[in-house]
């Protein structure tokens, strides 16, 4: 086959990819690169937006912090769209418009996951910021504990329905919860109350999670729960990068030979049911008949386990299985290392 030929095929997906896919494609390309080509890609796309006068007033926008700030008064449809527009425009070392981008899109997630509303743009958002170079690694771990939570509760508690119509004019300057809102309802405005699950504040936000859970078996090269569940977006989250290499940085032949031997399969096969089955099954046989969290009604644990596995934390499950919400939440390493049961698993 001719190389135009190849081209042209490549042309051919890239087309009818949306524009987020686009960007991870591009950006799963140019980490391939040599220096020398990334510097003439750079000056080719610098030469060529010199005169769009247009994108620089986008990115001035998506730079200041209180134009930012400004978005919670907006209604829920066009807050998703400015996100999406003006998130990839952030510079890596405006830690101040970050902040704003980051609390704003917690709000979006949060609200997505509770509603069902705003999936696909919630994916398309949570790929841009874990790929963005303005997010350091606690970020990217926190973002990708939603992205967990987003795939799971779409897969077990949802069905995609069509969303919310936009209005110019809305009659209420808050945010109703699902039941308050009819099919196609939405109004302005973000809640601040944090959504409930089973009577307990939900454990994805990065703000809810104990300290002690994110330093436990820490591995920065875990990857991304990404491929738990087909969705539209599985081939953008399949690229996105799961090393602990900084988003600016360019690997050596040597990494990419290694990264490319341990991608995870497309169809690796994560549940509940196989990360309590591969927490280890001398404990759960020892515990048999001791308490499981993970299995009560209302207990607020039953995404626990899958949450553990994406984080590479599932041998740990027997253990916060017999945990309640509360005792999870308030976790600590002091706390851990008084129970001498414990001492050897952790």
């Amino acid at each position: 086959m001719m190389f135009r030929d190849q081209v042209g095929i490549l042309a051919g997906w890239f087309k009818g990819w949306n524009e987020c896919e686009q960007t991870v494609a591009l950006l799963s390309l140019l980490k391939r690169v040599t220096r020398t080509q990334a510097r003439f890609l750079q000056l080719c796309l610098e030469h060529s937006l010199a005169d769009c006068n247009d994108i620089h007033l986008l990115e001035s926008e998506a730079n200041s912090a209180a134009i930012v700030s400004q978005w919670q008064q907006e209604s829920k449809e066009k807050v998703v769209s400015l996100l999406l527009s003006h998130l990839p425009l952030l510079q890596p070392r405006n830690t101040e418009a970050k902040s704003e981008y980051m609390r704003l899109l917690q709000k979006v997630l949060a609200y997505s996951i509770e509603s069902n509303a705003f999936i696909e743009e919630s994916r398309q958002l949570l790929s841009y910021a874990l790929i963005h170079p303005a997010t350091t690694l606690e970020d990217r771990n926190s973002l990708a504990l939603w992205l967990s939570h987003l795939e799971e509760r779409l897969a077990t508690g949802f069905r995609t329905r069509p969303e919310p119509t936009y209005h110019s004019r809305q009659g209420s300057d808050e945010w109703g919860g699902p039941a308050e809102l009819g099919p196609g309802e939405a109004g302005p405005g973000w809640q601040d109350k944090p959504p409930r699950e089973n009577g307990h504040v939900p454990f994805h936000p990065p703000s809810s999670v104990p300290p002690v859970i994110n330093s436990i078996g820490s591995n920065a090269n875990a990857g991304l729960p990404c491929q738990i569940h087909p969705s539209p977006l599985k081939r953008s989250m399949s690229l996105i990068p799961t090393s602990p290499q900084a988003p600016g940085e360019w690997p050596s032949p040597e990494e990419l030979g290694a990264r490319a031997a341990f991608t995870t399969p497309d169809h690796a096969p994560l549940s509940p049911q196989s990360s309590v089955a591969s927490s280890g099954s001398e404990q759960t046989e020892e515990q048999g008949s001791s308490r499981n969290t993970f299995q009560e009604d209302g207990s607020g644990m039953k995404d626990v386990p899958s949450w553990l596995k994406s984080l590479r934390l599932h041998k740990y499950a027997a253990l916060f299985s017999q945990m309640s919400y509360e005792e999870m939440m308030t976790l600590t390493e002091q706390h851990l290392e008084s129970q001498p049961h414990w001492q050897n698993q952790l």
